[in-house]
């Protein structure tokens, strides 16, 4: 007599009730991921479906999920995987569900480089780049990462986006981006240059300044511009006005 066991048809596991279960769910599986685009399939739906069906004689219900799981993971196109969180779960061999999501950081820097790459394309057209536009996309990407709330992957990725130098967050009423606003410097406006007067300290400037507000030289301004008219000037000894205007740029006043 042989000394190697085989499934007799008393095991539970070879039961034409366990046998229908596997090719029921096998099926209904590969249907789904073709028509529905699904990405997996939860054991815990398969235990909830199953709850009040027949099941073999002896065999409890998680036995009889375990059964149907392990059945349809023996199909070709189909595998058990275990995500994140520790749960069971059916996928296509060709479209892992637990190795198409991103880690957050990676899926945060990938979304911040596309979004920014999209506003600012956007803004080129139209006035604003709405946050909800951020939201909606994100919500539906495949390799979004289930790890981390959906709402804080939105804010991650916002945040880094202010930072960028073209574009302005605004908050209310609801968030969005426009362009920033040029600065002075690279919006070509001409400075207005100061004076010699206009940069010494406040007390140099004044005292450069006579009563009567016609500078250093008076009213009348040098001689040299009205050649054959008398000076307005206050009339100094010799070397006065030189020393006066010297005495203005150190901070002192008039002898």
């Amino acid at each position: 007599m042989s000394r190697h066991h085989t499934a007799s048809k008393d095991d539970p596991s070879t039961s034409a009730i366990a046998q229908q279960a596997v090719r029921n769910f096998t099926n209904k599986i590969l249907y789904q991921f073709e028509h529905y685009n699904l990405d997996a399939y939860w054991v815990n739906v398969i235990a909830n479906q199953t709850k009040d069906d027949t099941r073999p004689r002896g065999m409890t219900h998680a036995q009889f999920v375990d059964c149907i799981v392990q059945g349809v993971a023996a199909h070709k196109l189909l595998q058990l995987e275990v995500d994140y969180r520790g749960q069971s779960l059916i996928s296509h061999v060709n479209r892992p569900f637990c190795t198409q999501h991103d880690s957050p950081d990676v899926f945060v820097k990938k979304s911040v480089a596309t979004f920014t790459s999209k506003a600012l394309a956007a803004l080129a057209k139209v006035d604003r780049y709405h946050v909800a536009n951020i939201t909606d996309h994100t919500a539906k990407a495949p390799n979004r990462p289930l790890s981390v709330p959906h709402d804080e992957l939105v804010e991650r990725i916002v945040t880094s986006m202010k930072q960028h130098e073209q574009l302005t967050y605004e908050a209310s009423p609801n968030p969005y981006f426009v362009l920033a606003k040029p600065n002075a410097a690279s919006s070509g406006t001409v400075q207005a240059r100061p004076t010699m007067l206009s940069s010494l300290p406040g007390a140099a400037a004044k005292a450069a300044r006579p009563p009567d507000g016609g500078g250093v030289w008076g009213k009348g301004g040098p001689p040299s511009l009205h050649a054959g008219a008398p000076s307005t000037a206050p009339v100094r000894p010799n070397g006065q006005r030189s020393r006066a205007v010297a005495n203005a740029l150190s901070g002192k006043s008039f002898p």
